[in-house]
Formats: structure tokens, C-alpha cells, sequence
């Protein structure tokens, strides 16, 4: 009798398991929209325009202790009565899933995700082109993709992080004014693998830290080329006394392209190997600072950064400080194959006040980057709203989403989207207000990119300032303000596109709530055929089923 009640206890505890709560979520809003817009462009119709929208969604979300899904599907009709043409009518459905499970808890997950949502391909229009202006400019891009993680939970002698992951990027296939911005097809597959070998809490007066990370990225476009990375990352410090360490240090990074040679892209070189030693101030692993002295035995790479032997020297400093449980900052210089190479993160967090930093300089590529979307945001919103209002401030740094929520920042990362490698180096800024009646965000970012396979290059500023304001128990005032600046420095032009908004929202119950707002939305252009201004008044009727 032994093995029967065996089979149905280990039947019962993995029914256990994955017992959880089932929660759907059903919402419907409907909006009238009345626009103006004025430009010389030929891309909009001027005059007035009156658009219905429906828009009904869908939320479902499972949790379990070792399983949680969340699947949200959003779709957009969209009838527009234009004064000098026919009336159109448009349909626009986005989704998002993502799924986890802890194969073996606190060691062994699996994820899985799929996104669709709508972009804009015209980079002409950048920033201005949405559902309602533009709209046939957008395409669908789909983001699917599964992962596979394992890590070491309070090692004693040595710990081991790895995961493995694939991302498949899918869209369809658009015009664009300029065929040579390789925007005609996004269609690309991202295999990914890191590793992670470090000291246990055993070892105490040694160190040791190495980390390799293996990119691969396959291009449908014949005339593209598939990228490959691989970079290694070696550290291991020994004890001079009790808190100064002797450091050595070691990098090697290589990127390929498969299809043809990398010195095409009139780069140089995208290979760069670096080693040295210095002095390490070492408290913790969460409290360290190293200095070093770096050399590269790289030629001429053509980027004039090792023209002479002594420009082959370098200072390198790592720092990953944690102040307290609530402010971090991590920081590294140094360089790679482009030349001096910068890059942190800086935390702080309080109950009602937050600020995020980040900079990195990376070779990628759009769909690169959509796979490895990082969590930039200081609020948290609910998955497929992030309005301010419906957000909110964790209160540690160390905050775990739940299925149905989403960490934002309220700015666009890629503006963008070219399916061609880049250099890109971006930095964002973020603020998080949030006590009593008031909410306010404010977040800036500067990025400059560079489009090896086009020879171009374009810079991007963006300011905006968010702010609720509740003027009683159930009445909000919204607010919005944001500022950007696109220089393309190819052709020494310019765009500035301000998008100011102003809106109240009523809830007149638990379910049932409405949203009044105005948009005013400004381009001025160096050319003066793409200024454009849209006045836009929008009046929303959302019910929570």
C-alpha cells in the first residue's frame, strides 16, 4: 500500500502547486476625439477631423507558488470623418503575455513572453505618427520569445548565474520614403547565453568574478548582415590587508558580421582585448571600488584611439557601492574597440521620492534591443495602463512585479526603429514624486546614434514632466508636458516636437469613470514643409466589467 499512497501525496502536492487564483479582468472605453491639424506636409490631412473610438480589453491573470501568467489583449475600431475625403475606418489589436515558472525554486526558472504592438516606421514622422495621424504608416511588430534561468542562492564556496535565452522580432513589411534606411523588413531571430562564476560567502580574503556573454543575431534580409557578440569579463582580487585588495583584470570582446567584413561599415575594427592590475577598496561585494592599470595590444583600429603605443595604456576604474538598502550606484571606465567607454547605474528610494540613472554604450541593433528591454521605470503600473494615475512608487529597490504589473518610464527609448547595427550610447534620468494628492514624474534622456550600415548619425534630447493632482476622493487633474530635440547630423537638420496635454478624470463609481483632456502638439522643423501643428480634444468613457 506503500507506493499507491506515495503516487497520490506527490499527485496531491503538485496539484497543490499549481493551484492558484484566476483573476479576468474585462474593461470597455469608448471615446470621441475632435482634431485639428495644420502642415504643409502632404502626409496629413488638414482641417477637422471627428474620430470614434471602441476600445475593449481584456485582463487575465493566474498565480500560483510556483506558476504565474498574465495575458492582456487591447483592440482598437477607429472611425475617422474627414472633411475633404471618404470616412476610414481602421482596427488596430495589440496583446501582451509573458509567463513564469519555478522549475526548481530559487534555482531553476523558465519564462516565456509575446508582445504585439503597433510602430511607427516613417522616421520622418517620428514622435508624431500615432493611431489617429499616421496611422497607415504603422506596423505590426511582433515580439516573441522564452528563457531559461539559473542562479546559486547564498553560495558558500562559489556561485553560478546562467541563463539562456531566444527572442524572435516579426513585422510586416512597410514603404518608407528612403528604401536605403533598411526599414523594409524587421524580421530577425536573438539567441542569447551568460554566464556567471564568482566567490563564495567561504572566501574571504580572495575575490573573483567572470562573466561572459554570447549574442547571436540572424537578419532575414538578404542585404542585411547577421550579427554575432561574444565578450569575457575577468576579475580576481587577493588581500594586501584587511580592506586593500591587489586586482588583476582581463577583457576580451568580438563582434562578427557573418555576411560580410566588419571594416565596411567604416568603423575599423569591432574586435578589442584589454588586461591589467591595480588596487581594490574591498568591504563587500556590494561595496567595492578598483582602480587599474589597463593596456591594449590592438593595432590601429582606425578609430585614432591607438594611433601611438602609449595611447594603448589606459586607467580603468569599477565601482559598485551600495550606500544603504535604499541608494546604490554602480559605474565603469574604460574602453572598447570605439574608444573610451562609460557606463552606471544609480539608485535612490524613499517613500515618496525616487530617482533612477542609467547610461550604457552598446553595439545593437532594434531588435536587440526590444529583446532586451530593461526596466528603466520608477513607478509601477498596472500591465497595458501606465497612466500616472494608475501607478504608484515601490517602496524598496528590490521590488518584485507582480503578473499583472510593470515597471514604466514615461519616455520613448527607441524612438526609431532600423533593423542595421548601431552604436548607440543613451542616458536617462528619472524622478518619482508621489505623497498624499500629488504625483509627479519627470524624465530626461539623450541618446546619440549611429547607423554604421547608412553612414548617419542622429541625436535625441527628451524632457517630461507628469503630474497628478487630486482635487477630491474621486476628481483627478492630469497633466503633461514634453519636449524633444532630433538633430540628424547627416544633414545638419533639426526637429523640435512639443506635446503639451491638460485633462481632468472623474470615477462616478467603482466601474464606471470618464476622462476630458486636451493635447496640443507643435513640430518645427529646419524644413519648413514638415512644421506641423494638431489640436486634439478627447472626451473617454471607460467601465471596468
Amino acid at each position: 500500500m506503500r507506493k499507491p499512497v506515495s503516487v497520490l501525496g506527490l499527485t496531491m502536492l503538485s496539484l497543490q502547486c499549481f493551484a492558484g487564483e484566476l483573476e479576468i479582468k474585462p474593461r470597455l472605453s469608448t471615446s470621441i476625439l475632435s482634431y485639428e491639424t495644420q502642415t504643409d506636409s502632404d502626409a496629413f490631412p488638414e482641417g477637422d477631423v471627428l474620430s470614434v473610438v471602441a476600445n475593449p480589453s481584456v485582463t487575465l491573470t493566474y498565480e500560483s507558488p510556483i506558476f504565474d501568467t498574465l495575458f492582456l489583449i487591447n483592440h482598437r475600431n477607429i472611425r475617422q470623418d474627414f472633411e475633404d475625403q471618404d470616412d476610414i475606418s481602421s482596427n488596430f489589436t495589440e496583446y501582451t503575455f509573458r509567463s513564469s515558472v519555478d522549475i526548481v525554486k530559487n534555482y531553476l526558472t523558465a519564462q516565456a513572453s509575446s508582445n504585439l504592438n503597433f510602430r511607427n516606421t516613417d522616421p520622418t514622422q517620428t514622435l508624431v505618427n500615432d493611431f489617429f495621424l499616421g496611422g497607415g504608416d504603422l506596423t505590426k511588430v511582433r515580439n516573441s520569445g522564452a528563457g531559461l534561468f539559473f542562479t546559486t542562492p547564498n553560495p558558500r564556496l562559489f556561485g553560478i548565474d546562467w541563463s539562456g535565452q531566444f527572442a524572435k522580432i516579426e513585422s510586416e513589411q512597410t514603404t518608407t520614403p528612403d528604401q536605403s534606411l533598411n526599414l523594409q523588413n524587421l524580421d530577425s531571430e536573438n539567441t542569447q547565453y551568460n554566464f556567471r562564476f564568482y566567490e563564495g560567502d567561504n572566501f574571504q580574503r580572495v575575490s573573483w568574478n567572470l562573466t561572459t556573454e554570447f549574442q547571436d543575431t540572424t537578419r532575414e534580409d538578404s542585404n542585411q548582415n547577421d550579427l554575432r557578440s561574444r565578450t569575457i569579463d575577468g576579475r580576481i582580487s587577493f588581500a594586501l590587508l584587511s580592506k586593500l585588495r591587489l586586482t588583476l583584470v582581463g577583457n576580451n570582446e568580438e563582434n562578427q558580421l557573418r555576411n560580410g567584413n566588419d571594416n565596411d561599415l567604416g568603423i575599423g575594427s569591432l574586435d578589442f582585448t584589454s588586461y591589467g592590475a591595480g588596487l581594490e577598496w574591498y568591504s563587500s561585494p556590494q561595496r567595492r571600488i578598483a582602480v587599474t592599470f589597463n593596456r591594449t595590444d590592438d593595432e590601429d583600429d582606425g578609430n585614432d584611439n591607438t594611433q601611438e603605443d602609449g595611447e594603448n595604456n589606459f586607467l580603468g576604474v569599477d565601482v559598485n557601492w551600495a550606500f544603504s538598502s535604499r541608494t546604490n550606484l554602480q559605474a565603469n571606465l574604460s574602453r572598447r574597440f570605439f574608444g573610451e567607454s562609460k557606463s552606471g547605474r544609480f539608485n535612490y528610494n524613499t517613500r515618496s521620492f525616487r530617482i533612477s540613472a542609467s547610461y550604457n554604450e552598446s553595439l545593437t541593433t532594434f531588435s536587440r534591443l526590444l529583446a532586451n528591454n530593461e526596466d528603466l521605470g520608477v513607478f509601477v503600473c498596472p500591465a497595458g495602463d501606465p497612466q500616472l494615475s494608475s501607478c504608484f512608487q515601490p517602496d524598496t529597490l528590490s521590488f518584485q512585479l507582480q503578473p499583472d504589473q510593470q515597471f514604466f518610464s514615461f519616455f520613448e527609448q527607441i524612438p526609431e526603429i532600423s533593423e542595421e547595427v548601431t552604436l548607440r550610447k543613451f542616458g536617462s534620468l528619472d524622478f518619482g514624486y508621489n505623497r498624499t494628492r500629488l504625483t509627479v514624474s519627470l524624465a530626461l534622456s539623450a541618446s546619440q546614434t549611429e547607423f554604421l550600415e547608412t553612414q548617419r548619425e542622429q541625436d535625441n534630447n527628451s524632457i517630461r514632466l507628469s503630474t497628478n493632482y487630486q482635487l477630491s476622493q474621486k476628481t483627478t487633474l492630469v497633466a503633461n508636458a514634453n519636449f524633444t530635440r532630433t538633430e540628424f547630423t547627416d544633414t545638419n537638420t533639426k526637429d523640435d516636437v512639443r506635446n503639451h496635454s491638460i485633462g481632468i478624470n472623474r470615477e462616478f463609481s467603482q466601474k464606471l469613470s470618464a476622462d476630458f483632456s486636451f493635447r496640443f502638439l507643435d513640430r518645427d522643423s529646419d524644413d519648413i514643409d514638415r512644421d506641423l501643428q494638431d489640436r486634439r480634444l478627447t472626451l473617454e468613457l471607460t467601465y471596468n466589467f
